[in-house]
């Protein structure tokens, strides 16, 4: 072989080792590439991961009203959380703060990491919150809804159904609706030939306690129901789960003792007179106590309606905070919501998840009608009707028990009902762009 062939093969031997030298290059440097492309968006989504942590911290901290840690300026908060270790000698940093902590809070959070190679990354979301109420369901009990028979009563039927109260009354024809529902761990009748549940609404339970029991003649249906057809599994499901906060009694009351007078008057006007009754509030019989305005009253024992408690038009307003057993006698006259919205009588429970003893009970009972909304999930509640009463508004309870016949007519209006001291729930979330972003100060 020539000298000049054997020059000719070397050339290409060198040309292609430069080419697979380039294209073996290439390759490593396109997957060095791909490899930190992939690092920055695993490191992306985990400073995503920080922000919604840091905005779970705010809807904490606003629904406990916990300000731990906080930074207050009017009705801004703001909070730097502890820098937290995301891997690789990485430290990702949030900080977080919420816009209008009173009225229509908005929570902006941002997570920042600074990378090996020196780059910092920067995400932001920004979450809307919408109050949550107690009452989106008719009736929520924590435990049990039990149809039973009154003493010497034959079949009894609850009828358990729904209205809109900013259309006006109930009205079996202009204002009857098949919306809310029923909502518990386990429906039953105590006796399936004499007790029944016609439910014009829908019903929730707990999977190990499915189907609902109605009783033999009972009814879950609505108004799409087909003829003949008395439980409609199409408005039935099995994913009931209750969890309920405690309920926290408002501060910055003032003593009070409920005279002996025939009639007591209290509140006048808008503005909230807060009260504080240690022991029972006892409304004795031949007595009438009159809610003339806005008033929270704090009861440390029980509520006893033997008179009349009545709220008055248009400015009368009742909350009432119980920490033990209510009687209301509606034959007594009971309980006369003048304005006939629920949403102008709202009584809570202050019991505790962790009390021990007996669970205090609710009895609702008489000739008259209730148009109130009742938030007592460690209370068992039972609506015994003597005549004529029926309930218009919303309850929750850990056992509700039906006694006799008993129409329960749900607001669907206190679905929108979310207190004075509002719980929130995520209603808008998105991950902001660059240039949307805030800077996040006080």
């Amino acid at each position: 072989m020539s000298k000049w062939e054997k020059g000719s093969i070397l050339i290409i031997a060198l040309f292609v080792a430069g080419l697979l030298g380039f294209v073996v290059g290439s390759y490593l440097q396109l997957t060095l590439l791909q490899l930190e492309m992939a690092n920055r968006k695993f490191y992306e989504r985990s400073a995503i991961n920080l922000a919604e942590a840091g905005a779970e911290t705010a809807v904490l901290a606003l629904n406990q009203q916990d300000w731990t840690g906080w930074s207050i300026s009017g009705v801004d908060a703001l909070r730097v959380l502890d820098p937290i270790d995301v891997g690789n000698n990485m430290i990702g940093n949030v900080t977080v703060k919420i816009v209008d902590t009173v009225f229509n809070p908005v929570i902006f959070s941002e997570a920042t990491i600074d990378l090996i190679s020196g780059e910092q990354l920067r995400e932001q979301i920004k979450v809307v919150l919408t109050p949550r109420s107690f009452f989106g369901n008719g009736i929520t009990a924590t435990n049990y809804v039990r149809f039973e028979k009154a003493s010497g009563s034959l079949d009894t039927y609850a009828n358990i159904d729904s209205y809109d109260s900013t259309l006006g009354d109930y009205d079996i024809f202009l204002n009857r609706n098949d919306n809310g529902s029923v909502a518990c761990e386990k429906m039953y009748s105590e006796e399936k030939n004499e007790n029944h549940g016609m439910i014009y609404v829908y019903v929730a339970t707990d999977p190990v306690d499915f189907p609902p029991e109605v009783g033999d003649n009972g009814k879950i249906y609505g108004v799409n129901t087909l003829p003949g057809v008395n439980v409609d599994s199409t408005r039935i499901s099995a994913d009931f789960k209750a969890a309920f906060p405690d309920i926290t009694p408002i501060t910055g009351t003032t003593a009070y003792v409920l005279p002996g007078d025939n009639l007591v008057e209290l509140g006048a006007g808008t503005t909230l007179e807060k009260y504080k009754i240690t022991g029972d509030l006892h409304i004795q019989e031949n007595q009438t106590l009159r809610i003339n305005g806005n008033v929270a009253i704090v009861v440390t024992d029980d509520v006893v309606i033997d008179g009349l408690l009545e709220v008055t038009e248009p400015n009368g307003r009742l909350v009432i905070y119980v920490k033990d057993d209510i009687n209301i006698k509606q034959n007594k006259p009971g309980l006369d919501n003048k304005s006939k919205d629920p949403e102008k009588v709202i009584i809570y429970s202050t019991a505790m998840s962790n009390d021990v003893g007996a669970l205090p009970s609710y009895t609702l009972e008489g000739n008259s009608d209730i148009y109130a909304a009742f938030y007592a999930p460690r209370m068992n509640v039972t609506l015994r009707k003597r005549s004529s009463g029926k309930f218009f508004g919303a309850l929750v309870g850990r056992r509700v028990t039906f006694e006799g016949d008993y129409d329960f007519h749900y607001d669907e209006n206190l679905k929108n009902y979310a207190g004075d001291l509002p719980t929130y729930m995520v209603g808008d979330y998105q991950v902001l762009k660059p240039f949307e972003m805030v800077t996040l100060t006080l």
